[in-house]
């Protein structure tokens, strides 16, 4: 089971991770993802990851797969996807059907199911108390993890998660929609996954000292990147940046385009975690 690194996220307007200047009812799902692409995309899913819920979850961010030409809309499915298949993969070397066949396996941080993990539930510096019973580990396909981000998503989301944060493994829509919410929103001062992808977002002179591009590489950076990147990381963390990056690929191919050419992000600066989370150990 692999678990996200999040950080602290900035109070950001809910309107412009949502689009709420775009509302639209157009399905921006189908044109680049079928439910019969999605069946073979994941044929050992576990069964709450549904085509209905990744719909459903999608038709609540108007930008999610919006922006941009077709390409480019193909483009974010597919490091989307490289995304949440390797936070759950279930998948091995000598798995039926190839160890990439096998994304969206696992619902909850298998290390955390028997409350090994207390650390996620410290407030830090944050307003959110955690209920007494609850834990916050990686749930989702984006394995959400810590108080404060439940907090948040289920503040942004109108969602109990502080009170149930089970919804994050137990609803077919929420475990999409925690996903998408993470992937639209900006976090501190990182760009959010979605801008990278799309072209809407373009280093900074700082960024540019610290050898971030676009492409899937800033990608993992966000997601990551104080494990998965950087020249001083280590042969594992190396490891878990190339998983995503052969997902990316064989999403990409499956989507008959081409992938970025920056995929890696192994001679980027990560991002400081700011000292308002509490910072996981890394894996």
């Amino acid at each position: 089971m692999k678990r996200v690194l999040l950080v602290i996220l900035i109070a950001f307007p809910f309107c412009l991770i949502l689009g709420c200047n775009k509302i639209s009812t157009e399905d921006n799902l189908k044109p680049v993802l079928t439910a019969n692409q999605f069946n073979l995309f994941f044929p050992h899913r576990n069964k709450v990851y549904t085509y209905k819920g990744l719909k459903e979850a999608a038709a609540k961010f108007p930008l999610f797969l919006a922006e941009g030409d077709l390409k480019i809309r193909k483009n974010e499915l597919a490091a989307f996807l490289a995304v949440i298949a390797q936070e759950t993969t279930g998948g091995w070397a000598e798995a039926p059907g190839g160890p990439l066949s096998w994304g969206l396996v696992f619902v909850e941080e298998q290390a955390c199911i028997t409350g090994n993990c207390p650390v996620y539930n410290s407030p830090g510096r944050s307003a959110y108390l955690p209920v007494t019973g609850k834990n916050y580990y990686g749930r989702g396909a984006l394995q959400i993890s810590y108080l404060y981000n439940y907090g948040e998503a289920g503040k942004d989301l109108d969602l109990p998660l502080v009170e149930k944060p089970e919804l994050l493994s137990e609803d077919p829509v929420v475990v999409f929609e925690s996903a998408i919410w993470f992937w639209m929103r900006k976090q501190n001062n990182k760009p959010s996954c979605h801008e990278v992808i799309t072209g809407a977002w373009q280093p900074s002179a700082e960024d540019a000292a610290l050898n971030r591009k676009p492409g899937f590489g800033m990608v993992i950076n966000i997601v990551n990147g104080g494990v998965e990147c950087g020249t001083g990381r280590t042969a594992d963390a190396a490891s878990k940046a190339r998983g995503r990056i052969d997902f990316y690929k064989y999403f990409t191919s499956k989507l008959k385009i081409e992938p970025d050419l920056d995929c890696d992000c192994a001679t980027m600066g990560y991002y400081i975690m700011s000292e308002q989370a509490p910072l996981p150990p890394k894996k």
